[in-house]
């Protein structure tokens, strides 16, 4: 079965027999390691065809790399991230990268976009077929008193969100809004 997406406009994604699906982002994507729901919802995906999972999320992590880099410089996280893609030669790219944005503000956002693209040339440069999926972070939640008010954070979450969705039809990339999907406005 095909992955449905929200929006016609979008390329269709389906999985292929034997794909090799490697996750990339930050907490979000290194934490699903602890759950395994988001490799079961994509094994499900794909029927009966075979796929492989293997998570390269790394917490805190940037587009530029700087947590994979441990206490080096960032282009030490990307020559670390350039041997793993390597050694696994995706076939599927999943990636979620951008929460911190809404912390350090949307002044970045040009940055992160091309430390993106960036990143993205990266993996086809190992895997030139490569089908991408890009998925949106989705919202903070709000917990309440005492802990922050989340609500500006979340107005700059649809923010890049939008900048996300953009980025993506660019790249010729599958778009996943887990901002809306998980009850973001």
């Amino acid at each position: 079965p095909a992955v449905v997406c929200a929006q016609s406009a979008r390329p269709k994604f389906e999985f292929q027999p034997n794909d090799r699906v490697v996750l990339l982002g930050s907490t979000i994507i290194e934490r699903e390691q602890k759950f395994g729901q988001l490799e079961t919802a994509l094994t499900l995906a794909a029927g009966d065809k075979t796929i492989s999972v293997r998570n390269h999320g790394w917490s805190g992590d940037t587009v530029f790399g700087h947590a994979r880099s441990y206490f080096g410089p960032p282009q030490e996280g990307i020559e670390r991230l350039t041997k793993h893609l390597e050694m696994l030669k995706p076939t599927v790219l999943i990636a979620c990268y951008g929460s911190d944005l809404a912390f350090e503000g949307l002044n970045k956002l040009p940055d992160f976009i091309s430390g993106y693209r960036s990143l993205l040339d990266l993996v086809r440069s190992q895997s030139p077929k490569v089908r991408i999926v890009i998925v949106a972070p989705p919202p903070f939640e709000n917990l309440g008193a005492p802990l922050p008010d989340m609500t500006k954070a979340n107005g700059k979450q649809a923010d890049l969100r939008d900048a996300l969705k953009e980025f993506a039809a660019k790249q010729n990339a599958v778009f996943v809004d887990s901002f809306e999907l998980m009850g973001g406005t």
